[in-house]
């Protein structure tokens, strides 16, 4: 709890709790089928301008279309895309929304996941002037 309490009074860290989101040994003793997992929230790239640049891709197996999707009612949409008009309707936004920003940016801007902790990590280390070395080689280790 201290470091979650750190992190999201310090930083732009956010996270949810999502209360249907399982272990992932839910079955295993000890394992629960939701209520403990956090999720990074969803982070809009163009926060970072230029530095988006510097940001890995996600990985292709975890998009669709290259789009990466957000967990819970996200994904029920697209999973219910042909049997609900709403969700039809939530689909067709969310992936106009994607191509647009992969034709004026080269990528998808909204972060979800593992992106949006590492994009959120990036915004927290710009707003509190933290220098990032890119490209720097490891020449040595020395241990102490």
């Amino acid at each position: 709890p201290e470091a979650i309490d750190f992190f999201t009074t310090r930083t732009a860290l956010r996270f949810d709790m999502p209360l249907v989101f399982p272990d992932y040994h839910a079955e295993a003793p000890g394992g629960a089928q939701g209520g403990r997992s956090m999720v990074t929230r969803p982070f809009d790239g163009r926060e970072l301008g230029d530095h988006i640049k510097t940001l890995g891709m996600p990985l292709p197996e975890l998009t669709v279309f290259g789009m990466m999707l957000g967990s819970g009612k996200e994904i029920i949409h697209f999973m219910r895309a042909t049997k609900s008009l709403t969700s039809a309707i939530y689909v067709a936004k969310r992936l106009s929304r994607h191509l647009m920003d992969v034709l004026r940016y080269g990528r998808g801007m909204t972060l979800t996941n593992g992106n949006a902790l590492a994009g959120r990590l990036r915004k927290s280390a710009l707003d509190l002037n933290i220098p990032m070395w890119l490209s720097s080689p490891v020449r040595e280790l020395t241990i102490d």
